[in-house]
């Protein structure tokens, strides 16, 4: 159950909802913000919308049809579908929402497009997508470099940030070899073993596989220093 969700009042000076074409259009975008997932995603469908969201206003599936036309036209939202089905992103929801809190969001079940076309795309035909991937444009997600990296993580938070971090990064196999091998490293530490783990998106942006690893205690020196103490 989707929680924690604020308009920012900033809001009200966006030039994008001041263009669009009716007010209807502006009332759906702001009663969106309550109701997508964690990764800012919805149901596309016009049916879905009018049950879920219009639920008492007399509202058309055409009317509907109209508003989420302009609102992909105007940016503010990719249209798209997968596998027969109609779904919604909001672009920049993560960055409108501060207190987002992933503890308790349900998992995310919509697929994403990618984000290069988030950063991109705009228009009022929604976009084909196949399976989780958007119909490629330029390029590429490398989703078999991304699946080796984000499986054996052991914070499972933001899939939508780390694979758009990943993807900026672009690492060859020689570099994700270095970083799977500090990511086993890191798993180990103390830090990472009280559960002190940085989110794989922070992790990849902070090119944390450089970070230098803590000096483990030998039994040897552990006894020395506890003796030096006086505890021993």
């Amino acid at each position: 159950m989707p929680q924690g969700r604020i308009v920012l009042k900033r809001i009200c000076q966006s030039r994008k909802l001041a263009a669009l074409k009716t007010d209807g259009a502006r009332l759906l975008y702001t009663w969106l913000l309550p109701n997508v997932d964690i990764n800012g995603c919805f149901s596309g469908d016009e049916e879905v919308i009018k049950g879920q969201i219009f639920t008492r206003l007399r509202k058309s599936t055409k009317t509907i049809n109209s508003y989420l036309a302009d609102l992909a036209s105007a940016g503010l939202i990719i249209w798209y579908e997968s596998n027969g089905d109609r779904f919604l992103h909001i672009p920049d929801f993560t960055d409108k929402q501060p207190s987002l809190n992933p503890n308790k969001e349900a998992e995310s079940t919509i697929p994403m497009p990618t984000p290069d076309l988030i950063q991109t795309l705009s228009g009022s035909t929604p976009l084909k997508v196949k399976g989780s991937k958007v119909k490629e444009r330029g390029s590429k997600v490398n989703t078999v470099r991304f699946d080796r990296f984000y499986q054996p993580y052991p914070r499972k938070t933001n899939k939508q940030a780390a694979v758009k971090a990943f993807n900026k990064l672009n690492p060859d196999d020689a570099l994700l070899e270095v970083m799977l091998a500090a990511l086993e490293q890191q798993k180990l530490s103390d830090q990472w073993q009280r559960g002190i783990i940085p989110h794989p998106a922070t992790w990849l942006n902070g090119r944390r596989w450089t970070d230098e690893m803590p000096h483990e205690e030998t039994s040897d020196e552990q006894f020395d220093r506890l003796k030096k103490e006086g505890k021993i």
